[in-house]
Order: structure tokens, then C-alpha cells, then sequence
């Protein structure tokens, strides 16, 4: 078994522990000096809290003991409101849904239409360029899409969103066909 403290731990906490169940098994278990005169002169009868010895202070008289009001016991017949029932039916049907609300009134109609304001959100290129190649007379850009990959010609469309209008190195001009916005993405030089 491997002990999962290093052994300078071990060598203070086993004798510690050794002692402590040592003085545990054998060790005196009777009070110490003054405590063993109280426990032969005291009673083996426990005294009621009211008989226990007030302290006194130093010349002044001792306080009187405090009354203690006990009240009566009342029958249970003069507890219960009158007409009120001795017995609760605890499996009775409860209605637990809400109140209905307040019916408000509808808000006014505007007071002018309002006209939605939309923020140009510049356009970005969903794929990756990696590579591109002159094939006959035409170009053909390589693009990465999610470990999928696609070729971009003149006059393709990828995936439906954007139109590939031409490709000229250093750049490839699309159409995004949603909003008809052009995008100009960098392919590289013509090598």
C-alpha cells in the first residue's frame, strides 16, 4: 500500500497517533484534585434549579426571584370560535388557478409609421481561398469551406448566395444574390 503522505509526516503523525490511543485505552479517567472532593460531598440526587445558591455580590442584598406566570389550560371547546368546526377535511378540492387580470386598455396606434433603418453589414466571404489556376483560357479559384471544398469559374454560383462575376488576379468580383451587392476578395497575383 502506498501511503499518500511524504514519510517525514508519517514519522510525527504515527507516534502522535500511537500516544493518543494509548492515553485513550489507559489513561486515568477520575477528575483531577478539587474536582474529586466536590464529587464525594454532592448528593447523587439532583436539586431542582430554583434550590441551586444565588451568588451574592459584594455588599449588596441578593435580588428577589423573578414570578413566573403559569397559565391555565383551557378546554379545547372554548378555543374554537363559535360555528367553527372541530374538523378540517383535509382531501377537500382546491381551486388553485390564479385570478383572472385586469383587462387594460389596448395602447394607442403610433402616431407616425415608423420607418426601419437598416445598417449596411459589410459583406464577408464564407470560404477560404487556397489556390488558384489557369485552366486553357479561364481562371479557377480553389476555395475551403468546412473541410468542403469548391471551384469558383466565371458565371458559377456557390451555394446559391453568391454569383462568381470574374476572375482577374490579383482579386475575384462576386455578387452577393440576396441584397445584389458586389465583394471583392483577394485570390493572389497571376504567376
Amino acid at each position: 500500500m502506498k501511503l499518500p503522505l511524504p514519510r517525514g509526516r508519517w514519522a510525527l503523525l504515527l507516534p502522535a497517533f500511537v500516544g493518543a490511543a494509548w492515553l485513550a485505552a489507559f489513561g486515568d479517567k477520575t477528575p483531577s484534585g478539587a474536582d474529586r472532593r466536590d464529587l464525594a460531598a454532592t448528593p447523587s440526587v439532583a436539586r431542582p434549579a430554583s434550590a441551586a445558591p444565588v451568588p451574592r455580590s459584594v455588599g449588596r442584598p441578593a435580588p428577589a426571584p423573578a414570578a413566573v406566570a403559569i397559565e391555565a389550560i383551557v378546554p379545547r371547546s372554548e378555543l374554537l370560535r363559535e360555528g367553527a368546526s372541530a374538523r378540517v377535511d383535509l382531501f377537500s378540492p382546491v381551486d388553485w388557478t390564479p385570478p383572472a387580470k385586469p383587462v387594460s386598455a389596448p395602447p394607442p396606434p403610433p402616431s407616425a409609421p415608423a420607418v426601419a433603418v437598416v445598417a449596411e453589414v459589410p459583406l464577408t466571404l464564407p470560404y477560404r481561398v487556397i489556390g488558384k489556376k489557369l485552366e486553357g483560357e479561364q481562371w479557377e479559384v480553389f476555395l475551403e469551406r468546412d473541410g468542403g471544398s469548391a471551384i469558383a469559374r466565371n458565371g458559377t454560383q456557390l451555394e446559391g448566395s453568391y454569383r462568381v462575376e470574374r476572375i482577374e488576379p490579383p482579386a475575384m468580383l462576386l455578387t452577393h444574390v440576396p441584397s445584389g451587392r458586389s465583394l471583392s476578395v483577394a485570390i493572389g497575383e497571376a504567376r
